[in-house]
């Protein structure tokens, strides 16, 4: 199940589309930076989204590496309001067999 802070992340990303530091990511959501990195993290598990590092020179000729996160194509699409509705059921059905399983044991 997709956390709240995920499912903005997500959502924000499939508007987006561009490539994104988790702390651009932070400011535009109002969250702090941690509350990103976990988030993405487990999306980035799910195939969701995927972070890629990419090499900039600053204004001193140093190189700088950065870490932006892209949504993948399965994110893209991904309708995470259905899925957690899905899992939320999968949940409720697994309980309710468990149940009359015991029940059924009981009365045996």
């Amino acid at each position: 199940m997709l956390s709240t802070n995920s499912v903005n992340i997500l959502n924000f990303l499939q508007g987006a589309g561009a490539p994104i530091t988790a702390k651009a990511l932070a400011a535009e959501l109002g969250l702090k930076t941690n509350q990103i990195t976990g988030s993405v993290t487990a999306m980035c598990t799910k195939g969701l989204m995927e972070r890629v590092k990419e090499t900039l020179t600053d204004e001193n000729g140093k190189d700088v590496v950065i870490t932006k996160i892209v949504i993948t194509e399965k994110g893209k699409t991904f309708d995470a309001v259905a899925a957690n509705a899905q899992e939320e059921a999968d949940k409720e059905a697994a309980k309710a067999a468990k149940k009359a399983l015991k029940e059924k044991v009981a009365n045996s």
